[in-house]
């Protein structure tokens, strides 16, 4: 082997061995800011809004739950929701005797937490009715089995938004490409699919997906549970965009920079933003039993 080789390999060597090494970023941790979640619905059950502050990007713990604060709705049917601190942020109101309220209401949050006074407002908008759960027995490219559709139809008037979610044998499928949204009876505004039944990919959402990013069949005697919630728009366009940052990772070279989903909660108090969402949602429901 001639110098003019050995020189080129090893400088290959040295190329390759330094591919290997590895970089650590030094992320600026940022200020904490303060999360709620206040996700509530018209059944007859608890109703949790938990308050939490965001932690650094790299460290991997759950985020802390803030205990203190003094939560209350006040409903424009009179009502007066007075939410009971538990101590490890969640704040929990007993409605399993009386719902919340009824469609139409309007809700008004307020929480006072760490210094700071924060509000929001959220309508308790009407969803359509599930008609039925359609199964079908297909041998498609994702594999061979029970496949189920959902029918119903969206509300008469542009603007209804919703959250579909599907339940297998009470487990709630909640993976990314799982979060069905629904703008009237299609994906967004603008498309004229106002009354209508929802259109086919809407509906064959609700069917699991597997690893592979396919839709999953079904198993004979699975329980299979379909919800309509509906959301305020603030709700739908924040659901949008978790959806988009959660599944961020497919778009490879086309992925966006990561942002904070932007909410509806107000701070009253000073100039930081408060993460989050309040929804209050009507919810229909329909179950089968996988035959």
């Amino acid at each position: 082997m001639n110098c003019k080789k050995i020189i080129f390999l090893f400088g290959l060597a040295m190329i390759l061995i330094s591919c290997q090494e590895t970089i650590q970023l030094d992320a600026p941790e940022g200020e904490s800011r303060i999360v709620v979640e206040a996700w509530l619905d018209d059944q007859l059950q608890e109703q949790t809004i938990r308050i939490t502050e965001t932690l650094p990007y790299f460290q991997n713990e759950f985020a802390p739950g803030l205990t203190g604060a003094n939560v209350v709705i006040n409903s424009s049917s009179g009502k007066v929701l007075n939410f009971t601190d538990q101590g490890n942020g969640d704040y929990t109101y007993d409605a399993t005797s009386e719902s919340i309220g009824s469609v139409g209401d309007i809700f008004n949050l307020q929480i006072d937490v760490k210094g700071k006074s924060i509000s929001s407002s959220s309508t308790l908008n009407p969803v359509p009715p599930i008609d039925s759960i359609v199964q079908e027995y297909r041998d498609d490219s994702f594999g061979e089995g029970i496949y189920c559709n959902f029918f119903s139809r969206d509300l008469l008037g542009l603007g209804d938004v919703y959250w579909i979610k599907t339940y297998q044998n009470d487990q709630f499928l909640a993976r990314p490409l799982e979060i069905n949204l629904a703008f009237d009876a299609g994906f967004a505004a603008g498309s004229e699919v106002d009354n209508l039944i929802f259109i086919p990919p809407i509906r064959e959402a609700m069917n699991p997906i597997q690893d592979s990013l396919g839709t999953s069949p079904w198993k004979v005697g699975d329980k299979c549970r379909v919800e309509i919630h509906s959301l305020n728009l603030d709700g739908f366009f924040f659901m949008e965009a978790v959806r988009t940052q959660l599944q961020n990772s497919l778009n490879t070279i086309f992925a966006e920079p990561i942002t904070n989903s932007k909410g509806n909660l107000v701070n009253n108090s000073d100039d930081e933003e408060i993460l989050g969402i309040f929804n209050v949602a009507s919810i229909s429901a329909l179950e089968v039993v996988i035959e």
